[in-house]
């Protein structure tokens, strides 16, 4: 163990080419001294002195120097590919054309909402604007954590609307499952039974399945980025009882291994159910329906049918139930039932 808890300090130890290093964190926290020492040993390996006035001048570099480096060192470590080319996508293209140039301890409150201005005249959505806001934060945090930063700016997120969604009611499935055949029709009826995301759709295998037991585990999500299969989103598995429809329709063509739904020996590519579901949306006369248009009418229809709200959140892999609740308004009528069981008996009473 190289980080140590002495007295009411933490401190790193530390060996480098026979020379031995204890330094005090200055952040007071095992994970402030973990992060704290990764930083003692770049400096080392660059050959940049860990004394004097390193600190200094690390906290007066470029957002643009320290942003890359917060990409290579945290960003592509503890985050999936697709979020990792989001990432370097909007620093690239939005922060740092406009604070790279800035030291990372001169960036003021001030230079955020110049920001949010910006892009704000661009006609760009508040949300969209506040995803770029989440990234600059995160990463000035982290330069704060790393490096001492004294203080670093207010980012208040701009209000957003609550968010909106489409879904398919049970006629309106059938509907769209009247315009399709074959391995699309598969897709698009097994989604509407399971809530699966797309890529847990595409990374969904035979080995995953157990018919007999008409249950399914989602083991895998399919990464479009790298073409490989990945630990679903939150990196929980979770099990969702098949219906018998599903079970009926998978039997008749049920193997050993290999993905459930391919066309070429891989997971199918999302873009060609895209098409097909446009074209079968438009002929059934429907709003555009996309992959998690169909998620969302799973959700959507266990609501309408009083399926308890936790209940909905463990089928679809939510970790946070707040983020469920969108689908709460929905079982009003299921609320409405509740308080009419009250009806008689009060009625009772004051008819006495």
């Amino acid at each position: 163990m190289t980080q140590r808890l002495i007295g009411k300090s933490w401190w790193v130890d530390l060996t480098y080419q026979s020379r031995r290093y204890r330094l005090r964190s200055p952040e007071n926290s095992k994970k402030g001294a973990q992060a704290y020492e990764q930083t003692l040993r770049r400096r080392l390996a660059e050959g940049t002195p860990i004394q004097g006035d390193t600190r200094l001048k690390e906290q007066r570099q470029s957002f643009e120097k320290f942003a890359w480096f917060w990409f290579r060192t945290h960003v592509e470590v503890h985050n999936k590919p697709s979020s990792v080319a989001k990432a370097r996508g909007e620093l690239r293209h939005k922060l740092i054309p406009f604070f790279g140039a800035k030291t990372i301890d001169s960036i003021s409150t001030l230079d955020v909402e110049r920001y949010k201005a910006k892009r704000s005249r661009k006609g760009l959505a508040n949300k969209t604007i506040n995803n770029e806001l989440s990234i600059l934060g995160k990463c000035l945090r982290d330069a704060k954590k790393w490096y001492g930063l004294k203080e670093i700016p207010e980012i208040a997120l701009l209000k957003t609307p609550p968010s909106r969604y489409n879904y398919l009611d049970e006629a309106g499935a059938a509907k769209l499952l009247e315009q399709l055949d074959g391995l699309w029709f598969e897709i698009v009826y097994v989604a509407l039974a399971t809530g699966l995301r797309r890529g847990e759709l595409q990374g969904l295998c035979w080995d995953d399945l157990d018919l007999r037991n008409r249950t399914l585990i989602v083991r895998f999500n399919w990464c479009a980025v790298t073409r490989t299969l990945l630990s679903p989103k939150g990196n929980r598995t979770r099990t969702i009882p098949l219906t018998a429809g599903v079970v009926n329709l998978l039997e008749k063509r049920q193997q050993n291994d290999g993905f459930v739904f391919t066309t070429t020996g891989r997971a199918f590519d999302a873009h060609y159910v895209g098409c097909e579901l446009a074209r079968a949306s438009k002929a059934a006369g429907l709003p555009r329906v996309t992959l998690h248009v169909l998620r969302h009418s799973f959700a959507s229809q266990l609501a309408m049918k009083g399926v308890p709200i936790a209940v909905i959140q463990q089928l679809l892999g939510h970790t946070d139930i707040k983020v469920t609740m969108r689908y709460a308004h929905l079982s009003q009528s299921v609320l409405i039932d509740a308080v009419n069981t009250l009806e008689r008996p009060i009625g009772q009473q004051l008819a006495a």
